[in-house]
């Protein structure tokens, strides 16, 4: 960002060039400015007349002058120290773009994309052929990535045990680029901040949830608080599920099969995530007036990448709020930072 210059003001322009302080290109001669004013006030004082009232009037103006010009490079040299201070994002990040085999797809709330049928029970496949956890491993483990409406997204790790839920959120901050990828150099980041305990209940289960459509449906929404079976309810229930449990192969696949059925989900074709990586987009209307919910999921392995909220259609269109789940795994105990 380019910074202000005196010399974009013709009048403050004027004054300095009456001190005989040129023009300049930046801020790298701020300490030659400096002395060149400290140098022209000596000499206007050196050659003032006290007792000459008719020189009193010019004194005063090229004092002025030099107060002005030395003021301008104080606050030009100040300028550059409080940028360093990292600001908290003001604006949604940069939206995903889609492409799908009949072209690119600018947004996704283009509304173009095939009925998702085919691409859902591809993924419910995938999924069920994915290698069992352990079930030695006690302890199910779910690494997200959270941004809601504003401020840094926040990394968030949830942990199973039986049926005690904590949830850890780490005081690291995560921050985007302009394209709105998360930026982690140093991996996901440790856990070091509040911990959350809590005992589940409802859907708390993936593994025991109905096998039949019409249950699995009626489970979900009970579990959302959903007045009736909607796509964006039993997604928004697929996306919590998979952010709380490392889902068995059998209930990530059922999950899936219980969306297959449901109208208004769109295919959008395929992107890359805030992490990079490459994921198939599936998009239906949220039940909040205006806005759409997308899922994102893994092409080769059939498991949840996560999913986004927005606001708007075309260009006006706008994230409010993402999920990124970063890993999903077991583990034999709980880490102690989460006790």
């Amino acid at each position: 960002m380019t910074q202000p210059s005196p010399n974009d003001d013709p009048e403050l322009r004027v004054l300095l060039d009456s001190i005989g302080m040129p023009q300049t290109k930046g801020l790298a001669d701020d300490g030659l400015r400096q002395q060149r004013a400290a140098a022209e006030l000596r000499r206007i004082l050196k050659g003032h007349d006290e007792n000459d009232p008719k020189k009193s009037p010019q004194l005063l103006r090229r004092l002025v002058a030099v107060g002005l010009a030395a003021a301008v490079v104080s606050v030009f040299v100040l300028i550059p120290h409080h940028s360093r201070t990292p600001t908290r994002p003001s604006t949604a990040p940069a939206m995903l773009r889609f492409s799908a085999p009949h072209g690119t797809v600018p947004t996704a709330t283009s509304g173009f994309g095939s009925r998702s049928n085919t691409v859902i029970g591809r993924l419910a496949a995938l999924a069920a052929a994915q290698p069992v956890r352990p079930r030695s491993l006690p302890v199910q483990e779910v690494q997200t990535y959270l941004w809601k409406g504003n401020g840094y997204p926040t990394a968030e790790t949830t942990y199973v045990v039986g049926d005690q839920k904590f949830e850890a959120i780490s005081q690291q901050p995560v921050r985007l680029t302009s394209g709105g990828r998360l930026q982690a150099p140093d991996g996901y980041p440790p856990v070091n901040g509040p911990v959350l305990r809590s005992t589940l209940s409802g859907a708390s289960d993936p593994d025991r949830l109905p096998l039949t459509r019409e249950a699995l449906d009626r489970k979900l929404i009970e579990a959302e608080h959903c007045p009736r079976v909607t796509a964006a309810c039993v997604l928004t229930a697929l996306v919590r599920l998979h952010s709380t449990y490392a889902l068995s192969p059998s209930a990530a696949a059922n999950l899936w099969r219980g969306v297959a059925h449901l109208s208004g989900v769109t295919d959008l074709g395929v992107t890359r995530d805030r992490l990079g990586r490459e994921a198939v987009g599936l998009s239906t209307p949220a039940d909040t007036p205006g806005e759409r919910l997308i899922v994102l999921a893994d092409p080769r392995t059939g498991a949840l990448l996560g999913a986004e909220t927005i606001r708007g259609m075309g260009g006006a269109s706008q994230v409010v709020a993402f999920t990124v789940i970063n890993a999903s795994l077991r583990i034999a105990s709980l880490p102690h930072t989460a006790n």
